[in-house]
């Protein structure tokens, strides 16, 4: 072999296994430019000739008394088996590593507390393969909600919304998947000013460690709290929950087959306590534009937007609600620098009541924020609790939600909405305990320009242990909102989009 094949291949060996070590810099490198060009990154699938995957799921297992129990959820829609590891990582003790399989088109749910012995655990799935799409669930007697796992840490992370107020937890989870430790400050800024409390600022999250903080020991009594999370030195993966319990029992909420329907008539009026609970994974840059593609207000439900602006200086933003009959003009706001702001669509005469609407946020000045839609539901509505979503920067031909159900326990709901300038056409695939069913009514479903449309999956079939796959032909935004149909139980989340 000649000398300059020899020093070709040296070159070629060493560049391979550089590039394994330096995956992880690159992430961060891409992380900092995200946050830089204020394009914040949704979870997102990889990409198809990608070897394997990997997902970080902050925080998980038995919380606060049995009101947040935690389950992973692993889907694969692909045609093949898909296998790989779990490693779960407690608040206290030592890690564990256990196999994942999951079969072809099919899902598995694992619960970390049946793992270990811990009060919070985050867990880090790795696949063999590109296809997998996994989610996080926490579940108890103040409802459930499922949020995506993140696919990249970061070292900033933001929270538009959060509630320390009355008998509210909202907690942090923070959690360092590397080996070396983590060094993270904490501000706050609340309906009364900001908080930045000192014994969050310099705060260690251990190598391969998760911290969970309870922001109410040390931001007291705040009807509304946004949040900044910055990483002096390494990157985490943050997600909060938030609980809002009963000051008195509850009673539960009629059963309905058809409960959305009934929530959206009749004049809006707010709930006098809201309760349930959300888990929300952080944004890790505010953004110039987020689409959300349901809302509504009616008897008994509230629909509040909240505006965070972490940067130095003011940000001109728009919300237009994309009314299902009618229009109405937008909202136009102001978000000074380090503050926030809450939209209550319920107090607006522009909304009518019962008319279902997507909300569309766009930065008019270049200056980004970070944006969440709370909607809670109290008697009169058919539903009970709270769900709390973070809009979608980006839109997508392809969508994957690994949980949920359509029977005689949960109602779920997919609600699609159309940012671009061409009609686009969706159809809708599940999948149950390896079989693939073509969703008859929900093939070549239109969706034209700034429209959105609301499937209900009951109205389709009745399974447990649902999969779907959303695929269109033009890029589109997809929600999916789940809602128990006796008791506490809401939830709203995007779908885990195709990578790019």
């Amino acid at each position: 072999m000649s000398s300059g094949r020899r020093l070709f291949v040296l070159v070629f060996v060493v560049a391979v296994i550089a590039a394994g070590v330096v995956t992880d810099h690159l992430v961060h490198r891409t992380a900092a430019a995200a946050a830089q060009t204020l394009e914040p990154r949704l979870p997102s699938l990889a990409p198809a000739s990608a070897l394997s995957s990997t997902w970080f799921c902050p925080a998980t297992s038995s919380v606060a008394n049995g009101l947040a129990d935690g389950l992973v959820v692993i889907a694969n829609p692909a045609d093949v088996p898909l296998t790989g590891t779990a490693t779960l990582f407690p608040s206290g003790g030592t890690s564990r590593t256990v196999a994942v399989q999951v079969a072809a088109q099919s899902r598995i749910s694992l619960r970390p507390g049946n793992y270990v012995k811990s009060s919070y655990t985050a867990t880090v799935v790795q696949l063999d393969g590109p296809t997998g799409a996994v989610e996080q669930q926490i579940r108890g007697s103040l409802g459930e909600s499922t949020s995506p796992c993140a696919t990249s840490a970061s070292d900033h992370w933001y929270f538009a919304a959060g509630s320390t107020d009355r008998t509210d937890q909202m907690l942090l989870s923070l959690f360092n998947p590397f080996p070396g430790d983590a060094v993270v400050d904490l501000d706050f800024s609340t309906d009364i000013g900001p908080a930045r409390p000192a014994d969050l600022q310099g705060l260690v999250v251990p190598g391969q460690g998760v911290v969970v903080v309870n922001i109410g020991d040390h931001v007291r009594r705040r009807q509304v709290i946004s949040t900044s999370v910055s990483v002096r030195s390494g990157r985490i993966v943050v997600d909060r929950i938030q609980i809002r319990a009963p000051a008195s029992p509850v009673a539960p909420a009629p059963t309905s087959t058809s409960a959305r329907a009934t929530n959206r008539a009749g004049p809006a009026s707010a709930p006098s306590t809201p309760i349930g609970v959300t888990l929300t994974l952080g944004v890790p840059a505010p953004g110039r534009y987020w689409v959300f593609p349901d809302g509504v207000t009616a008897p008994g439900v509230d629909e509040r937007y909240e505006f965070y602006n972490p940067g130095d200086g003011e940000a001109h933003v728009s919300l237009t609600l994309v009314l299902d009959r009618g229009s109405a003009d937008p909202f136009d706001l102001t978000v000074p620098a380090h503050a926030r702001l809450t939209l209550v669509v319920n107090g607006e005469s522009r909304i009518p009541p019962g008319i279902a609407h997507a909300g569309v946020v766009q930065s008019s000045n270049g200056v980004g924020v970070v944006v969440e839609r709370v909607i809670s539901a109290g008697p009169p509505s058919s539903h009970l609790g709270i769900s709390d979503l973070t809009g979608s920067p980006v839109a997508s031909p392809h969508w994957v939600f690994a949980a949920g159900a359509a029977n005689k326990v949960q109602d779920e709901w997919l609600v699609a909405y159309n940012p671009g300038h061409t009609p686009a056409h969706l159809s809708v695939m599940a999948y149950v305990s390896g079989q693939p069913l073509v969703v008859d009514g929900l093939q070549g479903v239109e969706i034209q320009p700034g429209e959105r449309v609301p499937m209900r999956l009951g109205d389709h079939l009745s399974q447990g242990n649902l999969m779907l796959v959303v695929d269109a032909e033009a890029p589109i935004v997809v929600e999916r909102d789940l809602y128990r149909l006796s008791g506490i139980g809401m939830s709203a989340s995007l779908g885990i989009p195709s990578a790019g």
